[in-house]
């Protein structure tokens, strides 16, 4: 390994070394922590960076994970040993992005390392067995579901607490530090079982400590959104001139300015403005910002390639990627959605 780059197990390793002097020399040991008792569940379980263990049914061992969570966003890291390599998973606000660093610390976005021809097959499908497991694990809803969990009865000599919720599609158990307020633990359930659903998820958080700074994406590796607009804008781009035409017009419509942008009331606006229902414009306003915009700027304004790249997706008919031989069926549907046709 050339003397520049630092493989992922040594630079974990150094990590974990400076947190570790850093606590003692700011003088928080491993027992000391911020009064965590006077945070809402909720406020507990973002802002803080640690170590996990995630225990499956099925499998012979845990997954041990490094998790960073802050408000928008969190991030999951898994070593292979055998490999020296890391993947990294980042879900912000619902989009997803996620690479691999190699032993050599080169980033590269997963979806390419899984596809290239010399990828060793095992490696693969060790890597596709993690990302399935950690597809089923929901930390968003947990979230939210943890902002009404109520407490359950408990001995008053017990050393932990436990509230239970339920969110849109799990049960949930958390269980804390009585006396320090730390979370120990989070179990979730599915509400309703199928053959592709994992019966049952336990968490085991192993260390914990607040943290107030961001979760950065290494330069060049792109998000399943972003991937997915560059993959609809060279569709569009196959479409035919009068069929490009009619789309940029319907953008052109909304972007008063004429800046070659529109924001989320311009979008909002338009929707009204043809009949659709006001919850719905909403609706429809808050999933598209959410995945194709800065959620930390609720100002931003979305260019057309970024607008075209996520309603030609969206609007597709039956397809998962867009396909250019779908271009009067996105087309039909773009002009009844934005211009009530």
């Amino acid at each position: 390994m050339p003397a520049t780059e630092v493989s992922p197990s040594l630079r974990r390793r150094l990590s974990d070394d400076a947190r570790q002097i850093l606590r003692s020399a700011l003088g928080h040991g491993e027992n000391s922590s911020d009064d965590l008792t006077k945070l809402s569940l909720g406020d507990r379980l973002k802002n803080f960076r640690g170590k996990i263990r995630l225990e499956v049914p099925g499998l012979d061992s845990a997954i041990r994970l490094r998790i960073v969570v802050t408000d928008v966003s969190y991030l999951l890291r898994y070593h292979f040993e055998d490999i020296g390599a890391e993947v990294s998973i980042v879900n912000k606000s619902g989009a997803t992005t996620s690479w691999i660093t190699t032993a050599h610390g080169h980033n590269v976005q997963l979806r390419v390392f899984l596809s290239d021809i010399t990828t060793p097959e095992r490696d693969r499908t060790k890597i596709t067995t993690l990302m399935d497991i950690l597809e089923t694990m929901d930390l968003f809803d947990a979230f939210r579901s943890s902002l009404g969990a109520t407490e359950m009865a408990s001995d008053r000599m017990a050393t932990h607490r436990i509230y239970s919720s339920t969110g849109e599609r799990h049960d949930y158990l958390f269980v804390v530090d009585r006396a320090t307020g730390k979370p120990l633990a989070l179990t979730q359930t599915p509400l309703t079982s199928s053959p592709q659903s994992v019966d049952r998820l336990h968490l085991l958080v192993e260390d914990y400590l607040r943290y107030e700074g961001g979760v950065e994406v290494p330069a060049g590796i792109k998000s399943d959104v972003e991937l997915m607009i560059d993959t609809a804008i060279n569709c569009f781009a196959q479409w035919s001139l009068a069929g490009q035409q009619r789309v940029i017009n319907i953008f052109e419509a909304m972007d008063k300015d004429c800046d070659g942008f529109v924001s989320g009331r311009d979008v909002f606006d338009q929707l009204l403005s043809v009949g659709h229902k006001q919850q719905q414009c909403i609706n429809i306003v808050t999933e598209m910002s959410r995945l194709v915009c800065d959620t930390s700027d609720p100002a931003e304004e979305i260019p057309f390639f970024k607008f075209c790249g996520f309603w030609v997706t969206m609007l597709a008919d039956h397809y998962r990627v867009s396909d250019p031989a779908n271009e009067d069926t996105v087309l039909t549907s773009f002009e009844k959605l934005f211009l009530g046709l």
